[in-house]
């Protein structure tokens, strides 16, 4: 009731009152009644003000309490449904949101929540841009309101999406928008229930291609390839790949792919056993314990651990699935499966995906089954085709016989091995299509197999049109029905060859025999040449140095022919290492007068009497740049050929010219070789010459014209392998008793010419240098220290190596120089050398040897000369003279 509405009443019991005094008292009475009705006015007036203001006090009253029990009703509602409101200056960015909503974000305590600025440094960076953007068209007019979702992190560190709907609510005077209110809601659950059941449309969608994949793929690997598309295409899946156990070493390897985006399975290493790290994550769980893994917080999975920091910015999954793949219940592999949510596998998408794995494993199953049956077809027609080609490939001939002999079938890769045509044989028995003696044999074989199951080694010759051959026959009984007559395969091989190659064996073993005598020869000539060298060393070093203290002429001739005794001696000894065990020597220009002045001497004094030695060497050959010692090998074999083919005797030439080939040649060992200048040297006899055919052969090791016991078929071969390896080639002119010749073209040394022999210096005159000499043979230590005393050196003698070394201890700053014997007893040459250089690294050491040892090395790890026993005096004076010279020293 408003005030206004109360003064009526009020006045209509004033007026009555009044009446009734005023018939009372008269005229005071009206006096009186004016002055009562003036202040019952004013009272009236004043209690209705009164009564005015404690009417606006209870209104106000009952609307502050309605107005809180609004607002508590609006706070229940808005914390029901997880919603809260914010209030956002826009010309200043600060911002209020309702306390129940932050404290149900479940902020860091630490983040400030009063300007936008500070809700922009909570939210995830992903959506940081997009709502700023929409905060900036607010603020200029462009978007009266605003629909947003974006997530704020929690202070454990996930994220919480929040949906924020507001409206401008006010405008500055410019126009501008100044405040904007709105809601705030938690929709968190909401989203990820869509997610679910968008993500459960789309399990059903992916089983469903499934299906249709397995019906229609042909292969494992395209149905596995197609499994993970789907799960990522069509089930939402992030990621999805397959791992499958490599049969042949146990590993777990990756195999097909699809969404990794970001590199994360390049080069990742997963296993199933439990002993490694790598084998406690989804994949090597469900392969090791044949059965589901569900990794619900792939983050804080302990058995996850080897793998989230495989991406720069941390592994993006929140959770993981692995199942099993296996092949008869056995499982050979696993799926798995990445979402970028936390628990993201709930019941419903468990089963969904057990149903389609359990339908990728019956594919497997089949797939398996087919495998293994087209793998036997494969082998069958692999072992059917094998058969046929080795049969084919066989050299023998396989025939199918009855118990009588008689033909019914046949197999052959030649037809010039069967002794009559197939017409003949088949249907034919043994005695109608084979020589007597022949059929008799094979018959006997045939009774036997009928008895024992088989029969070998029987053999028979037969006279075919090429030819006489033997084979050899095998027979085995064929399994035939019941009430069959037996039915009999036999396999003859032709043996011909074989029966020839074991001739040849017999004689190549009797060849082998004879060059391993050689061998040991050789090695017996080298402990005779050692012992020998010491013996003609001391020689030829006294009768050097006595002939200057001998006037008488009849006894300076005495000297005169011992020496060349002993230098004759030292030079057989020398040409019998040379041959018995081909000591090589080095490259360097050879004369042509020297090799042959050297064989001549070894023809006259070795070869018999009724064989006359010729020379026709031109004047100024050519020096051959070669190996002098295999030069002389060379030679030697030809002349040997020679003389083996004059038993009666004859003429030997020995001839050398200068010429020029201007084509090509292409003669034996004369491939890549060039036209130009070669030295040619021929060997020619008068003897009993060969055939062409024995010409094709003469340089195929082991083939020999000569009887058996003296060729060993090795000495042409080894002529035109030094030839080879000189640069050079060989020609051969023979015919039946008219002789052989055989040419060596060489090529000559650089610029063609001739050795020219260089002065000889004068001996260096000892200066009181102390020598130390080391020999077991006391006569060679006796010799080498005369010769270096007369010449001017004091010398200290020793009888082996380890003496040799105490000596040098003794006076190692005095000695100037060791000369060494090699092979001695206590202590070798080599090793006391050693010994010396480790006390005075600067000692020059000359080495003597008696075997032509040439592999010894020289310089700083080795001796700095070699000294050939035996050797004359002036030989030994100008080594030791070079190397005490100071500047050889240093």
């Amino acid at each position: 009731m408003s005030p206004a509405s109360l003064v009526p009443p009020l006045a209509s019991v004033g007026i009555a009152h009044a009446l009734f005094m005023l018939g009372l008292a008269g005229a005071f009475g009206l006096a009186l009644l004016a002055i009562v009705v003036s202040r019952r006015a004013q009272q009236r007036e004043r209690e209705a003000r009164l009564r005015v203001g404690a009417a606006h006090e209870e209104i106000g009253q009952a609307q502050a309490t309605r107005l809180e029990r609004t607002e508590e009703r609006l706070r229940l509602v808005l914390s029901g449904a997880a919603q809260g409101i914010f209030e956002l200056d826009l010309l200043t960015g600060a911002t209020t949101v309702t306390p129940d909503f932050l404290a149900r974000l479940d902020l860091p305590p630490e983040a400030p929540i009063a300007t936008f600025a500070d809700w922009l440094a909570l939210m995830h960076p992903d959506d940081r841009a997009g709502l700023d953007e929409v905060y900036q068209a607010s603020v200029a007019g462009h978007d009266p309101g605003h629909h947003s979702d974006f997530r704020v992190q929690r202070a454990n560190g996930g994220w919480t999406w929040v949906r924020s709907i507001g409206r401008i609510v006010s405008r500055a005077p410019d126009g501008r928008a100044s405040h904007m209110t709105g809601i705030l809601a938690d929709v968190t659950a909401s989203l990820l229930e869509q997610a679910r059941i968008t993500h459960l449309a789309s399990s059903y969608a992916t089983l469903s291609e499934l299906n249709h994949a397995i019906v229609h793929a042909s292969c494992e690997e395209e149905l596995l390839l197609h499994l993970c598309q789907s799960a990522v295409v069509s089930g939402g899946f992030s990621m999805a790949f397959v791992a499958m156990i490599n049969e042949t070493t146990g590993a777990v390897e990756p195999g097909a792919c699809y969404g990794d985006t970001r590199g994360y399975l390049e080069g990742i290493h997963v296993s199933a056993s439990a002993d490694t790290p790598y084998g406690h994550g989804p994949t090597g769980t469900a392969i090791r314990e044949n059965r589901p893994c569900w990794c619900q917080t792939y983050m804080d999975d302990p058995g996850t651990q080897p793998w989230p920091d495989r991406c720069a910015e941390g592994a993006p999954w929140g959770s993981a699935a692995a199942l099993p793949l296996r092949r008869h219940g056995q499982a050979v592999g696993a799926i798995t499966l990445y979402m970028p949510q936390p628990g993201a596998f709930d019941e419903a998408t468990q089963r969904l995906l057990t149903m389609m794995v359990n339908d990728v494993n019956f594919a497997l199953d089949h797939f398996a089954r087919e495998a293994a049956g087209q793998h036997a077809r494969q082998e069958a027609d692999a072992t059917r085709a094998q058969l046929e080609a080795t049969i084919d490939a066989m050299p023998d001939l396989i025939f199918e016989l009855g118990l009588d002999g008689r033909f019914y079938s046949y197999h052959t890769p030649r037809a010039d091995l069967l002794a009559v045509p197939p017409a003949a044989f088949l249907g034919h028995t043994l005695e109608e299509s084979l020589p007597p003696v022949v059929a008799r044999k094979l018959a006997e074989a045939i009774a036997e197999a009928n008895r024992t199951g088989y029969s070998t080694g029987t053999t028979y010759e037969l006279e075919l049109a090429g030819g006489s051959r033997w084979f050899d026959v095998s027979i085995a009984r064929k399994k035939v029905a019941a009430g069959e007559q037996p039915r009999f395969v036999a396999v003859v091989r032709d043996i011909t060859d074989a029966r020839h190659a074991e001739a040849e064996r017999v004689q190549l073993e009797a060849q082998l025999r004879h060059s391993q005598k050689l061998e040991a020869l050789g090695q017996l000539a080298g402990g005779l040449a050692h012992d020998l060298n010491n013996v003609l060393t001391p020689i030829i070093i006294g009768t050097s140095l006595i002939r200057d203290h001998v006037r008488d002429a009849q006894a300076r001739e005495i000297l005169d022919t011992t020496e060349q005794c002993a230098r004759r001696g030292a030079d057989i000894i020398r040409r019998l290492l040379t041959f018995a065990r081909g000591t090589p020597g080095d490259r360097k220009p050879v004369a042509v007068s020297d090799l042959f002045r050297d064989m001549a001497r070894i023809i006259r004094e070795t070869f018999a009497r009724n064989i006359q030695l010729e020379l026709d060497a031109a004047e100024g050959s050519w020096a051959i740049h070669g190996d002098s010692t295999q030069l002389q090998q060379v030679l030697m074999n030809l002349c040997v050929n020679a003389r083996d083919a004059m038993p009666d005797g004859g003429t030997l030439t020995l001839g050398a010219a200068n010429v020029t080939v201007a084509e090509p040649p292409t003669d034996a060992g004369a491939a890549d070789l060039r036209p130009g200048p070669y030295v040619r040297l021929r060997v020619s006899d008068t003897g009993t010459g060969m055939t062409p055919s024995q010409i094709e052969h003469i340089f195929e090791p082991f083939f020999t014209t000569k009887p058996i016991g003296q060729g060993t078929g090795l000495g042409l071969p080894t002529v035109l392998g030094i030839v080879r390896s000189h640069g050079g080639f060989l020609r051969v002119n023979s015919a039946p008793d008219t002789g052989t010749t055989f040419e060596l073209y060489l090529p000559p040394a650089v610029d063609a010419v001739r050795v020219e022999v260089a002065p000889v210096a004068p001996l260096r005159q000892g200066l009181g240098e102390l020598v130390l000499v080391v020999d077991d043979e006391a006569a060679v230590r006796s010799s080498v220290r005369r010769s270096l005393v007369a010449q001017g050196y004091r010398v200290v003698v020793a009888a082996h190596g380890r003496e040799g070394l105490e000596q040098f201890a003794l006076q190692a700053a005095d000695i100037r120089i060791v000369v060494t014997d090699m092979m001695m007893p206590v202590m070798g040459g080599l090793t006391m050398m050693e010994g010396i250089r480790t006390q005075a690294p600067g000692t020059p050491v000359i080495v003597m040897t008696g075997l032509l040892d040439r592999a010894v090395t020289r310089g700083a790890a080795g001796p700095d000369a070699i000294l050939s026993k035996p050797f004359d005096p002036e030989t030994l004076l100008e080594l030791v003279g070079r190397l005490c010279q100071p500047a050889i020293v240093s």
